[in-house]
């Protein structure tokens, strides 16, 4: 074996496990770090940041924000949908404008892809009048992924909620039964399921602190309404306000709207499942049959075909 070829492996081989050993062990210091992290500050009410938490700030003040301030609508009706669509998301509390973020956002991953576009059109010596036309391929991909992106992300949430809310009914339910007040039992429940429900945990936690603030009752719910657009948690809002109006029994409202909850969550795991056969008959048609077709007719066709060879 030639020694140089022996040497160079063995470089190779030492740089690699040099590398993976480093890499693992930075990986496992920061997930140290970063569990120690979430001890200290567990039970602390964050904002969630458009950006996440180790995005760089020069590049959000110096880049996105100026962005966001040229390429945003000037309608107000444009921009309070933005906003609503946001507070569905979860994106809330931040100490920079959200709107200007999100569109600054959006201008610079479409002006990133075009920019590396023209740069492969560059290097690659193919400037033609179709590249050119494709070009806003990746201007119009990257303008309008976040808005997808947010679209999901806010439809998760609303079905997130749909789903917890069961659960908070079942406590709040239990906690007004053994004497608390409603106010009480909603920042009860906010604490007791933040690791079960933290989405429905989060909106709670908000409702007691503008309670707190001198707001008045009805208000609050009614915002609780608006920022997530919940036909469900509408409901529950419709049946604590009617009431607390009319003098009705709370606990027992909540129960018979728990129970018809529980029911529509099941009618829709139903309506989930009796799909299954229709979304089969595709893979069945064109992947299966096939391939048992050819296992049947395989060997008749064979044989079909050693006669007509003799014969001809």
């Amino acid at each position: 074996m030639n020694p140089w070829s022996l040497t160079a492996a063995v470089l190779s081989f030492a740089g690699v496990t040099t590398l993976a050993y480093y890499l693992g062990r930075l990986a496992e210091q920061r997930l140290y770090t970063r569990l120690i992290k979430r001890s200290l500050t567990a039970g602390r009410d964050r904002p969630k940041s458009f950006f996440g938490d180790a995005a760089p700030q020069r590049l959000l003040t110096e880049v996105v924000l100026p962005l966001g301030r040229l390429a945003a609508p000037s309608g107000e009706e444009d921009l309070a949908v933005i906003r609503r669509l946001l507070c569905q998301a979860g994106y809330r509390s931040a100490p920079y404008n959200l709107v200007e973020a999100y569109f600054g956002l959006r201008a610079l991953l479409a002006l990133g892809l075009g920019a590396l576009y023209v740069l492969w059109l560059f290097f690659a010596g193919g400037w033609t009048s179709r590249s050119l036309l494709i070009l806003f391929l990746p201007l119009t991909a990257g303008y309008y992924l976040p808005a997808v992106i947010l679209r999901r992300q806010a439809s998760e949430r609303r079905l997130k909620i749909w789903q917890e809310l069961p659960d908070v009914l079942d406590l709040l339910n239990i906690c007004i039964e053994a004497g608390l007040s409603l106010d009480s039992a909603l920042y009860r429940v906010s604490r007791e399921l933040r690791d079960i429900a933290p989405v429905l945990s989060r909106e709670l936690a908000q409702y007691f602190l503008e309670i707190q603030s001198g707001l008045p009752r009805k208000e609050v719910l009614e915002k609780i309404v608006d920022r997530n657009q919940v036909n469900a948690l509408s409901g529950v809002v419709n049946v604590l306000m009617q009431s607390s109006r009319l003098g009705t029994d709370i606990a027992e409202s909540l129960k018979v709207y728990s129970v018809s909850l529980r029911t529509e969550r099941m009618q829709a795991a139903e309506e989930q499942g009796a799909k299954v056969s229709t979304k089969l008959t595709f893979p069945m048609t064109m992947l299966i049959l096939p391939a048992l077709l050819l296992v049947v007719l395989g060997p008749a066709m064979i044989k079909m075909l050693e006669k007509l060879s003799q014969h001809f």
